[in-house]
């Protein structure tokens, strides 16, 4: 029995492209190669018979075959497929400086004798040269360019510049499209041009030692890709701490996608930051803890505070009723803040608003035999009372000579005062016309209560 997908299920098949071949195989190699490679890769892995052939292949990327037998042999030589001229064999993509390839006697012998009058302190070995043969081939550089990277790099390094160094320089050139004699020596030029403006970072950002090529490569990136200047960037090193070239360049990326381009505007965000980290310490302070970020605090704290409408005293003083109400985290006074915003309590004057009938609350809440402090649940309970149901002061004050006794007196004030306002109760003297059971409130069946529900809809509310 033979099994096989159908032909439309292998069409909605995902096929594994080897990060390895996008990174360091696709970038060299011309785009019909590379066209031809990933089709072909579809048809080993789903077996789509129909199209497998050099001639379908040519055919359907509309293509000569001559083409299409080409870049097979390209890859055969690259060592990603086996090729031998009908069949073709995808392998395991390995990394390019582990692929050797077969190099026709004498082609490099020009570059070798010019590297050996490069380099006269030591002896270079037969497998430092295949190490350079190999690269050039991999990554299709001119054996003058090549020549020309070996150049700067002893003049950075000096003559015992390791060929690990010299490769990763190669790469990066190479990776940039410049695989030529004059495209690798404009930007080597280039990078040069910036060696007193690098020296000046350099020192800023307290580095002893010279400046090499990665260093370079993100000054020209600063430069020429952020567009930032170099009394930008020096501003930028000199609040470096630790963290060198690296922890500089994170600096600037950043300025550079929150669209900071100038100095005004970096030193605007940066006064800014610091006040809202300083802010964050401040609170941390009450709440008697000590976080390890505190970009993490300012960013999901803070900042949405500040956004909300609290202002820095504010947030102190509610930081400072937190620490008393032992609520010990910024969770915690976030709940809090929530809490507060909900009830539209954002600046000074609406929190001394919110208190200002505490002492009117404390004397009804006397009345019913209730002595504590007055807790926002109080003030909830008498602003519903007075402002959004209306109820006269001295209404409240009759239903807290009634409610004095019970076991939970504001709980009884509520359904006395819900009462007396559903019957357009207004005056002592009308609650006392009311007989003491009218303002009982029975218990209710779920299925009544269903109704209610029902019935109350939001236009009704």
């Amino acid at each position: 029995m033979l099994c096989k997908l159908s032909a439309v299920e292998a069409m909605n098949l995902k096929i594994p492209v080897d990060n390895l071949f996008i990174l360091e195989y696709m970038p060299y190699a011309p785009d019909e190669y590379v066209k031809v490679y990933l089709y072909g890769l579809s048809l080993a892995c789903h077996n789509l018979d129909a199209d497998n052939s050099l001639e379908r292949i040519a055919k359907r990327l509309e293509l000569d075959a001559d083409v299409v037998t080409s870049a097979y042999k390209y890859w055969h030589e690259a060592g990603v497929v086996r090729f031998d001229g009908q069949s073709v064999e995808y392998l395991p993509v390995r990394p390019v400086t582990e692929v050797v390839r077969k190099i026709p006697k004498g082609k490099y012998d020009a570059f070798a004798a010019q590297l050996n009058s490069m380099i006269r302190s030591r002896m270079i070995s037969q497998a430092e040269f295949a190490r350079y043969f190999d690269l050039m081939e991999n990554l299709h550089i001119e054996p003058q360019a090549m020549l020309a990277i070996i150049s700067y790099s002893i003049r950075l390094h000096g003559e015992k510049v390791s060929y690990k160094y010299i490769s990763a320089v190669a790469k990066n050139l190479a990776f940039e499209g410049w695989t030529t004699y004059d495209e690798v020596h404009d930007a080597l030029s280039e990078y040069e041009n910036y060696s007193a403006d690098l020296a000046e970072i350099m020192k800023a950002l307290r580095i002893s030692r010279k400046p090499d090529h990665d260093d370079r490569r993100l000054y020209l990136k600063w430069v020429k890709t952020y567009g930032y200047g170099l009394s930008v960037i020096l501003s930028a090193a000199k609040h470096v701490k630790s963290g060198g070239m690296a922890a500089l360049d994170g600096k600037l990326t950043k300025y550079y996608e929150l669209k900071l381009l100038t100095q005004k505007q970096i030193d605007d965000y940066n006064a800014e930051n610091n006040r809202l980290y300083s802010l964050a310490r401040a609170l941390a302070k009450p709440l008697g803890v000590s976080p390890e970020r505190y970009d993490y605090i300012v960013e999901t704290y803070v900042a949405k505070w500040l956004a909300l409408g609290y202002d820095a005293e504010t947030l102190k003083s509610i930081a400072e009723y937190c620490e008393k109400t032992r609520r010990k985290s910024f969770d915690d006074m976030n709940s809090v803040i929530l809490t507060y915003y909900k009830r539209g309590l954002i600046t000074a004057a609406d929190f001394s608003g919110y208190r200002a009938f505490d002492k009117e609350i404390a004397e009804v809440y006397s009345k019913c035999g209730i002595d504590r402090t007055v807790t926002d649940f109080d003030r909830d309970c008498y602003r519903t009372w007075t402002a959004e149901w209306k109820l006269s002061p001295d209404l409240v004050d009759a239903a807290a000579e009634l409610a004095s006794g019970k076991d939970n007196p504001v709980a009884y004030m509520n359904k006395i005062l819900s009462n007396w306002r559903l019957k357009g109760v207004t005056t002592p003297e009308q609650a006392a016309a009311i007989k003491p059971e009218q303002t009982v409130i029975r218990k209710v069946s779920a299925d009544e209560l269903n109704a209610m529900f029902n019935d109350v809809t939001e236009d009704n509310i």
